[in-house]
């Protein structure tokens, strides 16, 4: 295994997703997702039929992005936290939970869009992420021999009690 590589991959996911997270605070305190406009404009246009925000659906925005930047931050602190353990286990189930849960909210967030007419969410956001994330998380995971996968069926002869009285 490349060790040079894997850790850079790792150091990857754990800044991407400080970036993010921060990114889920910023939207907490300004009400938008970009300090310059562009995603409302897109989003007004595509969802409201119109130029601007009206007051009241402003304010009732800002009232989501606190809900979306908050459960984001959360999110991404997680993902961070998980992606470091990469580093000192180099096992591919971290890999594999952190892939999962990527490749739900792309599909799920990328199908609303669609339904919703918001196609410029995908272009602008969801395929952007899922390569700033996807890709190291493809590498980490050719990095990361197959024998390292710590899944294992419990033993059907084992005594449940004895999980409980292992150290963590």
């Amino acid at each position: 295994m490349n060790k040079r590589m894997y850790r850079f991959w790792v150091y990857w996911l754990v800044t991407a997703s400080v970036i993010f997270a921060i990114q889920g605070v910023s939207w907490m305190l300004m009400g938008s997702f970009d300090p310059f406009g562009i995603y409302d404009r897109f989003l007004v246009n595509a969802i409201l039929d119109g130029d601007t925000f009206t007051q009241e659906s402003k304010k009732l925005f800002h009232f989501a992005l606190v809900m979306l930047g908050a459960t984001n931050t959360g999110f991404f602190v997680l993902f961070g936290l998980i992606a470091n353990r990469c580093q000192s286990h180099r096992d591919r189930w971290p890999i594999l939970i952190l892939s999962a849960g990527l490749a739900s909210w792309f599909i799920l967030d990328c199908l609303g869009s669609i339904v919703l007419g918001a196609v410029f969410n995908v272009l602008l956001v969801n395929v952007p992420c899922v390569l700033v994330l996807g890709f190291p998380l493809v590498c980490l995971y050719r990095l990361t021999d197959s024998s390292t996968n710590d899944f294992q069926a419990p033993d059907e002869q084992s005594d449940p009690r004895q999980a409980l009285e292992r150290p963590l």
